[in-house]
């Protein structure tokens, strides 16, 4: 309900608030990304088996290192590669 109003009402604004308005919410998904991107970080450690569904299908390997907001999978043993965290589930 309060969403369709906030829409309704960006015909109100002039540029310069629109441009405001979207440096808020770019800077509030990026801080709700952080937070989970925090939260996934300290579930996982190098060693622990992992899944995902990427743009080949799913996916699964061994986590190598975990980097900030990403981790470096082992994938059939010898192929590395960069999945972001939100991705990743334990097997």
């Amino acid at each position: 309900m309060i969403l369709n109003q906030m829409i309704k009402n960006l015909t109100t604004l002039d540029e310069n608030e629109l441009v405001e308005l979207n440096r808020e919410v770019v800077r509030q998904i990026k801080s709700q990304r952080n937070i989970e991107a925090r939260m996934k970080r300290a579930l996982f450690s190098a060693g622990d088996k992992v899944r995902w569904n990427g743009r080949r299908g799913p996916g699964e390997g061994k986590i190598v290192k975990v980097n900030r907001k990403k981790a470096i999978v082992e994938v059939n043993g010898f192929e590395r590669w960069n999945i972001p965290l939100n991705m990743l589930e334990a097997v």
